[in-house]
């Protein structure tokens, strides 16, 4: 049947990892604490954000009978999209969410999903929008002390751009 099959990242998607997951915490930490007093760019890789994702997986508070496996995150064509394993119900899927990121006029990131893959298993808007929250306050408690300006996802890379505030 069209549509059933599951979606799954290309054999060179990205894998989580420490060095990934240090690298990115290295530069949020760096943000934070000597907050920027110009202009600024801030440029995560794949790499970081599927070990952000990976590590940050284990703190939702999914509903019963709901668990997330290994993810993988591709950051391409103005979209973020991550490849996931589910579990929903003892009904194993696989599949992608995507989304777009945008800077708002406040200055702060928001999230909008544009697709929700997952075969024959139907993703309920509360786990999408937890996820999705999930990724919003890490962004937005990250750039508090900057107004995000805009955001590019193209080629591997998501360029955060903005200002102090």
């Amino acid at each position: 049947m069209p549509g059933l099959a599951p979606e799954t990242p290309p054999p060179d998607a990205p894998q989580p990892s420490d060095e990934a997951l240090r690298s990115l915490e290295d530069k949020f930490t760096e943000f934070q604490q000597s907050p920027p007093t110009q202009d600024f760019t801030l440029t995560l890789t794949e790499s970081e954000v599927t070990s952000l994702v990976n590590a940050e997986l284990n703190n939702l508070d999914l509903p019963q009978g709901i668990s997330i496996g290994r993810a993988v995150v591709l950051l391409r064509d103005g979209e973020i999209q991550t490849y996931t394993d589910l579990n929903v119900s003892g009904i194993d899927a696989s599949g992608v969410l995507a989304a777009v990121p945008n800077a708002q006029a406040d200055g702060r990131v928001d999230i909008e999903v544009t697709r929700a893959e997952f075969g024959i298993v139907d993703l309920s808007p509360q786990v999408i929008e937890q996820v999705t929250q999930t990724v919003e306050d890490g962004l937005n408690n990250t750039l508090a002390n900057v107004r995000v300006t805009s955001i590019a996802v193209q080629g591997g890379q998501m360029t955060i751009s903005g200002q102090p505030q």
